[in-house]
């Protein structure tokens, strides 16, 4: 009976990031084009065969931190496979710190551009770093 009266404190203390807010937006409003938002490393799952097809992570965008999980996504969105988003799916996260955090992520935003010139992507650190938000985001370069 503990476990079950620790587990439901822990379900109710919950913090919802702005990075779950905006995947949960994207999958409700069904836009494909940013589907592989939904790719996080922290809590992303699929069969094996799956990632191994597509190529497993790129460690070249992940030199120093970044965006690594997000470029597995575009991936696995552009082979056309079914991603779903589950709301009863989580994970706690210990953020790591990093001491050029906005650097490290503009720098691997850039390589995940190079990589497939989708002109979405060169907007991708503006989203990432809370320069824009979401809706902004979407009439601005979805819509």
């Amino acid at each position: 009976m503990d476990d079950v009266c620790h587990q439901e404190n822990l379900l109710s203390q919950r913090r919802i990031t702005m990075q779950e807010k905006y995947i949960k937006r994207i999958y409700e409003k069904d836009i494909k084009q940013l589907f592989f938002l939904l790719c996080t490393g922290g809590n992303f799952s699929c069969k094996r065969e799956n990632v191994v097809s597509i190529g497993m992570f790129d460690e070249n965008i992940d030199v120093a931190w970044g965006v690594e999980d997000l470029e597995l996504g575009y991936r696995f969105m552009m082979t056309g496979k079914q991603m779903i988003y589950a709301d009863e799916a989580y994970n706690y996260h210990i953020s790591h710190y990093r001491e050029d955090y906005a650097q490290a992520l503009i720098g691997s935003c850039e390589l995940f551009y190079q990589k497939h010139q989708n002109p979405i992507l060169a907007k991708l650190p503006d989203l990432l770093l809370k320069k824009i938000n979401l809706e902004d985001f979407i009439s601005n370069y979805i819509m």
